[in-house]
């Protein structure tokens, strides 16, 4: 059963929670004064409510993400982060314009707000939130370690949050004028702060009680490893065949984890196999890990998945190390005797980074199978396989005598490559709610379904600035 809010859902939970604060602000508040103000102060609510929102749509809570996937939550974790950040915008102009004669006094008395002592908090609130936008879009160019970027980045959202509380006790009007407004802002402030307590103190202990260790460390290609590693105490690691975990090596906070994908099968505990490539700061000492080094374990997360869905036969496609969540939904396929055709794509640069072709060939003997391998132009001598990329011949191929409109496609590789891909298998009968692959970038899908979803997720947002409108106005 696959656990997590659909995507409409989870786009909905911003503007409920603006839309609750603004509606309680409007039923229980004093008397509107004049447009302007009750602008920035439905601005001013409304991007309370989604900052305190983005710390329980981080990511990193599988019941919120486990439906849609860490790149479709932290999509709208993204876009929710800029709209916030406009919304507090508008609050700190409409303040400005409200009583306003003309353009020039607005922008003088937006100077004196901007460096009164007493709007100080609100003023800090507002740098560090746009501090905070400016580094996540900006992740890619920055040369920020991860880890660094990590901690900084929940470092300044923590104290956004902060300083916004200082604010709205010392100005909010509407906070203060009826405990039911209260009350909703005070839930909002609870759910902040218990996420924050969850991600960074309670899983941390937990994983501390786990005790997982590395168990033994293999080279697999130039620059490709594989990492086992061994539970030794706790609860029984429970997770399905595709997933994810955010990992740790050594006894270090989980603020330095890193995201890898689950290479081994549900059947395989206490042994869990991560297939990891040498990328950054990090992942660039893998293979020095010591047998016994300790590891923290965040998880499990993703919605790569067989599991809750139904499907007459199943698509795997893997480009590179994504390999990796896809060996092992085959390995968990092959252990519980899976009877409907299973179909493979692997595609990589060159023949020695196909480094399951032998494994995946003896499950022949195990499951319907039929497996496709690829290497880029020009084929090396010796090499037995396709040449090309993923080409929407070879997915072809691949589906032939399926039924393409009850096949369940699942990919993980290159961006460019996943979505390529998406776009062949849609145009070749596979329904775009059956082709599902989660990105460890949070740009903009590309995808049909991934735009959809942004789609529904930026209307949400219009509901909100509707909402914002309607209560600037309702005294006119």
């Amino acid at each position: 059963m696959r656990r997590g809010l659909p995507g409409p859902l989870l786009a909905a939970l911003y503007p409920a929670a603006a839309l609750a604060v603004l509606a309680a602000a409007a039923a229980f508040g004093p008397e509107p004064l004049d447009a302007w103000a009750e602008l920035g102060s439905a601005a001013g609510l409304a991007a309370g409510a989604m900052l305190l929102l983005q710390f329980l749509t981080s990511g990193r809570f599988e019941a919120i993400a486990g439906r849609v996937g860490l790149d479709v939550t932290m999509g709208f974790h993204r876009l929710a982060g800029i709209a916030v950040g406009l919304v507090a915008l508008l609050h700190l102009l409409a303040l400005a314009a409200a009583g306003a004669e003309d353009p020039g006094a607005a922008l003088a008395r937006l100077g004196r707000m901007a460096t009164a002592p007493g709007l100080l908090s609100g003023t800090l609130a507002l740098a560090a939130l746009l501090a905070l936008i400016g580094l996540a879009l900006g992740r890619e160019r920055l040369a920020f370690r991860y880890h660094l970027w990590r901690a900084g980045h929940g470092a300044l959202a923590a104290l956004a949050a902060l300083l916004l509380v200082d604010h709205a006790l010392r100005h909010g009007t509407y906070l203060r004028a009826h405990p039911v407004v209260g009350a909703v802002g005070l839930a909002l402030v609870a759910v902040a702060a218990a996420s924050l307590l969850e991600v960074w103190v309670l899983r941390a202990w937990r994983a501390a009680r786990q005790d997982w260790r590395v168990e033994a460390v293999r080279s697999l290609a130039p620059g490709l490893w594989e990492v086992t590693l061994r539970q030794h105490a706790g609860a029984p690691f429970r997770f399905a065949a595709g997933q994810f975990v955010w990992v740790v090596f050594g006894r270090r906070h989980p603020v330095s984890d890193n995201p890898f994908s689950i290479a081994s099968a549900p059947e395989e505990w206490p042994l869990l196999r991560l297939v990891i490539q040498e990328a950054g700061d990090m992942t660039r000492r893998i293979g020095a890990l010591a047998p016994g080094t300790p590891a923290a374990l965040d998880g499990p997360h993703g919605a790569l998945t067989v599991a809750g869905r139904r499907a007459e036969s199943l698509l795997l496609v893997a480009g590179g190390v994504g390999i990796a969540p896809i060996i092992g939904i085959l390995r968990h396929l092959a252990a519980r005797g899976e009877a409907r055709p299973v179909r493979v794509l692997v595609a990589t640069r060159r023949p020695e980074q196909q480094v399951f072709r032998e494994e995946i060939a003896a499950m022949r003997g195990r499951l319907d199978l039929v497996a496709t391998h690829l290497v880029d132009a020009p084929a090396p001598p010796g090499w037995t396989g396709g040449v090309g990329p993923v080409s929407e011949a070879a997915l072809a191929e691949l589906l032939r005598g399926l039924d393409p409109r009850r096949t369940l496609a699942l990919l993980c590789g290159p961006v460019p490559m996943m979505e390529a891909a998406a776009g062949a298998l849609e145009r070749l009968g596979v329904p775009a709610g059956r082709i599902r692959y989660e990105r460890f970038d949070y740009g903009a899908p590309g995808d049909r379904e991934g735009r959809r979803l942004r789609r529904a997720f930026l209307l949400m947002l219009g509901a909100v600035a509707l909402g914002v409108l309607a209560f600037a106005l309702r005294g006119a």
